[in-house]
């Protein structure tokens, strides 16, 4: 049986992401504030990936991190559908805490300019 897991389709996302977009892994990290050594470890799915990073990520391509999440997910669905099990724990991609959808929309919120927060206004 063919397996993989959501940490490796993570990296897979930033790696195709940024190849897609014709950037190098040294602009990449300029445009993200990460780490050169940081961002190939996390295209090669060496490092875990946390919500600060997801966010630095989403901000450089002008998206939500939870769009990336759904980018991923819907990879998962795919690769179901073609019989490759998934092993979906996401636990420590926020690493204290969990990563759930409502986390996730707090954190957009509370953190990310131009995002709805409180009383649906937009900041």
């Amino acid at each position: 049986m063919l397996w993989t897991t959501y940490h490796r389709l993570v990296a897979a996302w930033i790696l195709e992401k940024r190849k897609a977009s014709k950037l190098t892994q040294a602009q990449l990290a300029f445009r993200t504030g990460i780490s050169l050594y940081r961002l190939s470890m996390l295209e090669r799915d060496k490092t875990k990936v946390t919500v600060e990073v997801l966010s630095q990520l989403a901000r450089s391509y002008k998206i939500l991190p939870s769009e990336i999440l759904a980018d991923v997910d819907n990879l998962v669905d795919d690769l179901q559908k073609e019989g490759i099990k998934v092993y979906t724990i996401r636990t420590d991609i926020t690493e204290p805490g969990l990563l759930k959808p409502s986390s996730l929309q707090f954190f957009e919120s509370r953190f990310i300019p131009g995002t709805i927060g409180e009383n649906n206004v937009i900041k």
